[in-house]
């Protein structure tokens, strides 16, 4: 009797066991989203043996230190400007991915980044991808209860590239093969993209009863350092940073942009705007810029939050704006594809343009910037159906080039390189191609 009561202990604790290493061999792959925000957060890491392994590989391959982080609208400040050695250009399709966008909306929610040899995307289908500029996958990794798909657009450093699922968890994950280093709950969703800051990087958290807050992690490890206050409803803003104020800067769906300390979380001023604010701020010249589900286009003062200016436009935006620092010139758009260029300073409106995108389609793709050695600059912008235009200071189409699909995402540009991920379709490579005065 006693012999069989023994293997019936021996036996339930190998049941127990076993559900427990697959709970946490699951826990691994994707945090779970069940999230009470007060208990206490866990990292999951790799052993040593992996640790020692994954060191040696940065060593060999990281041969110095001067590797700048590189962001969603290319850095803290959000501004969207890529240098190029020439502004007459041509583009050339060098390859199409499989297609990535195939999930829950078909849109390329996240938009790819690059460090000029390797190129990471999120997908609609929660797949986040690793490619090579020859077009060859490198790795993948599935997040596996990211079922709404990756919204979020990867920060990239020297070693690894960082990157939040919709299921609330952030990970680090060595961007050459695609192990991971690093993962944590930190919400129950991440649809915005993170940015950093030194050794931190700053998280914007949705909660699903729509509110929401900042987190601000150290970046070689994972750990919190500190959580804001609740912000009052979700953002879809992707936080914005200015080191003069040593502020964040963050738009909200409660008609609010909102400051908060770097160093303590402290949430710094709430200015109310007229609708949703779903677009990036862009901070240029001691101010803020952003457009509204109001139809507004806004300019607050950096740390007070003052209203320097506002204009209304034709109808609501989510476009991010962007800056023509040499013309002293706003751009921003509309759903309805009307561009507007704007007085930096004083908001007046210089010009106006629609372009003509057809099918009732609502623009929301944000430009960028491109600009010489001499800050001579144009914006590359999803102009009309399936075609991205470099448009000039007075709005006029310079070049155009068809992408081969309907585009919701922001274009990441390299100076030898456009990629961009297309709605329900896949990444598309374009190689830049100078041309002769």
């Amino acid at each position: 009797m006693n012999k069989f009561k023994l293997s019936i202990t021996l036996l339930s604790f190998f049941i127990v066991s076993l559900v427990i290493y697959k709970i946490n061999s699951k826990l691994l792959i994707e945090a779970s989203t069940n999230l009470n925000i007060s208990s206490n957060y866990e990292i999951w890491s790799l052993n040593s043996y992996q640790k020692n392994a994954l060191k040696k590989e940065e060593n060999k391959n990281n041969k110095t230190n001067d590797f700048n982080d590189i962001y969603y609208r290319q850095d803290q400040s959000r501004s969207a400007r890529f240098y190029v050695d020439n502004l007459k250009f041509d583009l050339k399709k060098t390859w199409s991915s499989e297609k990535l966008n195939v999930g829950i909306h078909g849109a390329s929610k996240a938009s790819p980044v690059s460090d000029g040899e390797l190129i990471f995307v999120g997908s609609d289908a929660s797949w986040f991808y690793c490619f090579d500029i020859l077009g060859k996958i490198k790795w993948k990794f599935y997040f596996a209860n990211s079922d709404r798909g990756i919204h979020s657009t990867a920060l990239i450093d020297q070693e690894a590239v960082y990157i939040g699922s919709y299921s609330g968890a952030f990970y680090k994950i060595n961007k050459r093969n695609g192990v991971l280093i690093w993962s944590r709950i930190l919400g129950q969703t991440i649809g915005a993209s993170p940015l950093s800051a030194g050794e931190h990087i700053i998280i914007s958290e949705e909660m699903r009863n729509r509110n929401g807050y900042l987190v601000k992690i150290n970046k070689n490890t994972g750990e919190i350092i500190w959580k804001s206050e609740l912000i009052g409803e979700q953002s879809h803003s992707s936080p914005a940073y200015d080191n003069k104020s040593n502020l964040i800067y963050i738009g909200a769906n409660n008609s609010s942009i909102q400051a908060f300390d770097f160093e303590t979380g402290r949430r710094v001023f709430f200015i109310p705007v007229k609708g949703e604010i779903k677009s990036t701020p862009v901070i240029e010249r001691d101010h803020i810029y952003f457009t509204t589900w109001g139809g507004e286009i806004v300019s607050l003062k950096i740390g007070s939050g003052v209203t320097r200016w506002n204009f209304k436009m034709d109808s609501k935006s989510q476009v991010s704006p962007v800056v023509f620092q040499r013309k002293n010139l706003l751009i921003g758009a509309d759903s309805e594809n009307i561009l507007y260029a704007l007085d930096l300073t004083t908001g007046k409106l210089r010009w106006k343009k629609k372009f003509d995108l057809k099918n009732n389609f609502n623009q929301i793709s944000s430009p960028i910037v491109l600009f010489d050695s001499l800050n001579n600059e144009r914006i590359l912008f999803y102009c009309k159906l399936n075609y991205i235009c470099l448009i000039d200071e007075n709005g006029e189409i310079g070049s155009e080039w068809e992408i081969g699909g309907v585009f919701s995402g922001v274009p990441f540009w390299n100076k030898k390189f456009l990629v961009l991920s297309l709605d329900e379709g896949g990444l598309n490579f374009f190689s830049v191609v100078s041309k002769s005065n």
